[in-house]
């Protein structure tokens, strides 16, 4: 968080999906607790959208909350996935015009 606590940014952390049933809750909820016991910023909110797409979830986000970057966390994918399916960063790209921040996941500090 030291990036956006430099700017006293407000962070959303929006995690799309194509539903939102009892176990898919459970987990986003498990995540945000997880998250919460070892990040402490004030300015942290969670979201959990249901689209089909990737992109349709974040440009449903930006229509209720206009934002001035996006940072995205890339993780490693099959091969064979990663021909034959564009990856999320890739998509975005074609339906906003807010500048992107692509990076690889960063473990939780121990705590």
């Amino acid at each position: 968080m030291g990036f956006a606590s430099s700017f006293e940014a407000e962070v959303h952390v929006v995690h799309v999906s194509d539903h939102k049933g009892m176990e898919a809750n459970i987990k986003f909820r498990g995540f945000c607790d997880l998250v919460q016991e070892h990040i402490k910023y004030p300015k942290l909110h969670f979201k959990h959208i249901k689209a089909e797409r990737f992109s349709q979830g974040i440009s449903q986000f930006l229509d209720e909350y206009p934002a001035s970057l996006i940072t995205i966390t890339r993780y490693k994918k099959a091969f064979l996935r990663t021909v034959l399916w564009a990856n999320k960063a890739q998509e975005l790209t074609y339906h906003t015009t807010v500048p992107m921040l692509v990076q690889m996941p960063v473990p939780l500090p121990n705590g």
